[in-house]
């Protein structure tokens, strides 16, 4: 069963995926708005890869950045012309997603709806990497290791 995480120090727009192959060899690879062709970067969005790990000095930024990365995944979704498909999601959130971007930043209103919208995906993809920083606290430039070893210590088999 191959598997990927993606790794991001809070900043969506660089992050690390990896794939485990059932033979457990890994590969990572950097995506950035630069490095990647308009198509893959299309595809690639909050459900792509299985697991997240961020860097976590606390886990509520983590919860923060991740809904973040959610909404500019709804965003592009709603104001592409490829992508038409409307939900549920979308409806909560299309207050926000016509407003200039820069006036969504300090929306707490937003900020409280990502939360709510995203914390499903948010639970499936961060419990295993959040787990250890859970129990030992801010370990602030190490949490992204810590947060892969837990990663791997929970969910790498």
């Amino acid at each position: 069963m191959e598997q990927q995480a993606a790794s991001s120090s809070s900043s969506p727009t660089n992050a690390t995926a990896a794939k485990t192959g059932a033979n457990g060899n890994s590969s990572a690879s950097v995506t950035t708005p630069s490095s990647s062709s308009s198509a893959s970067s299309s595809s690639f969005d909050v459900n792509s890869p299985d697991y997240f790990c961020f860097h976590a000095p606390y886990n509520k930024l983590v919860q923060k950045s991740f809904g973040r990365l959610f909404f500019l995944d709804a965003r592009r979704k709603q104001l592409s012309e490829e992508e038409k498909k409307e939900d549920e999601t979308d409806d909560e959130l299309k207050e926000w997603i016509s407003k200039p971007i820069d006036d969504t930043y300090a929306d707490k209103g937003l900020e409280k709806v990502l939360k709510s919208v995203s914390a499903a995906i948010y639970k499936e993809k961060f419990t295993d990497s959040n787990a250890a920083s859970k129990m030992v606290g801010n370990t602030y430039t190490a949490s992204v290791f810590l947060g892969l070893a837990s990663l791997v210590d929970r969910a790498g088999g």
